[in-house]
């Protein structure tokens, strides 16, 4: 199981008609390991009580997932929430409803079921988790990038997270495993990772599980070394920057990209 400081949260807006909808969603992140807030309608509480609660939980949460109908457009306490979000700085993503189904009658359990739909929340969730694939000697840099994936609301695996006696390779074969299904295997490249064993293991398992594979390129090296099957890859190099902090933002800003291009594409839009 994947551990991190910070678990990915997210925070469902949506209109009360829409209940159906909203439910099927939080069931499949429920699924995938997400923390997540959702309210079907709070009753027996007055206007101030409702704002209080529901800032609260906005903040609390890492994302805003809004579930956009017509009626979560016409919706006070939708535009509510994605007021606090944004004065929060909260990432907030919306699923057009219409692209998955024109029937509104549709029970949570058709709508949980439908592939579309189904095929939307695994590419959001898909950016959530990350696997930080390094060598020893690279362990600096690499805890700076897994330190700001965290505070990004990001899900690291953690090897430290290890029990004593556990079987390590197994353990990490497992997180790989995980990865590749729900997430990104963000591998560093360097001289020194280009010479490791265990480095390359880990990326060839990766692939061979048909992973989404980032290579970064974290210093100037020899690029004709670099492992054949990784180079049919787009890399990420970031070798000719000396700020490590500058470096780190290339690398969340690649990350993040490869998360919104896929969910904008088929599934939805970037609330701004």
């Amino acid at each position: 199981m994947l551990s991190s400081d910070k678990a990915p949260s997210i925070f469902i807006s949506h209109s009360s008609k829409d209940i159906a909808i909203a439910r099927a969603a939080r069931n499949l992140f429920e699924d995938r390991k997400h923390f997540v807030g959702f309210f079907g309608w709070l009753q027996q509480m007055t206007d101030k009580e409702i704002e209080t609660f529901l800032e609260a939980e906005v903040k609390m949460h890492t994302w805003l997932l809004l579930i956009e109908t017509e009626n979560a457009n016409n919706s006070r306490w939708v535009r509510f929430e994605i007021e606090r979000a944004k004065h929060y700085g909260k990432a907030l993503y919306a699923i057009e409803a219409q692209r998955f189904t024109e029937d509104t009658d549709k029970t949570r359990q058709e709508i949980e079921t439908d592939e579309k739909f189904r095929s939307c929340i695994h590419k959001l969730s898909k950016g959530f988790r990350i696997f930080l694939s390094y060598t020893r000697v690279d362990t600096p840099f690499a805890s700076r990038l897994r330190d700001e994936l965290r505070v990004g609301g990001f899900e690291v695996y953690n090897p430290e997270s290890m029990s004593l006696g556990t079987n390590w390779i197994q353990a990490l074969e497992d997180a790989i495993r995980e990865v590749t299904d729900t997430g990104i295997f963000v591998t560093l490249i360097s001289k020194t990772s280009l010479r490791n064993d265990f480095w390359l293991k880990e990326l060839t398992f990766a692939q061979e599980n048909h992973g989404l594979v980032l290579p970064v390129i974290i210093e100037p090296i020899d690029k004709t070394a670099i492992p054949s099957h990784l180079q049919r890859i787009q890399w990420l190099d970031v070798s000719n920057e000396d700020n490590p902090y500058k470096m780190i933002e290339q690398i969340l800003s690649a990350i993040t990209r490869i998360r919104h291009e896929d969910f904008v594409r088929t599934c939805g839009r970037i609330i701004t």
